[in-house]
């Protein structure tokens, strides 16, 4: 009911709030960037994955949001994943 809406919205104080949006373009970058960076310093990341005897940690969340082939790893996986089907270069 409209009616009762607009007096609950007055007796808080809210009949003259609007709700806005703004979007941050940048956001996302500056995200990843921090990201990379808290990797790039051992810094919370929670798995390691092995390639050609080379050891990368990384944040399991990233790898799997960014790959399905992580994702269905990760799903049943422990902390330590080896690949021995790719070159430590690529990865």
């Amino acid at each position: 009911r409209p009616d009762e809406e607009k007096r609950r919205r007055r007796e808080a104080g809210m009949e003259s709030r609007k709700l806005i949006s703004a979007t941050d373009i940048q956001y996302s970058g500056s995200l990843l960037n921090s990201l990379n960076e808290q990797r790039g310093h051992g810094l919370f990341c929670d798995v390691t994955v092995i390639v050609e005897d080379r050891k990368f940690r990384a944040h399991r969340n990233i790898l799997s949001a960014s790959s399905t082939y992580f994702h269905q790893l990760f799903s049943v996986a422990g902390q330590v994943v080896e690949l021995s089907f790719i070159r430590a270069e690529i990865f």
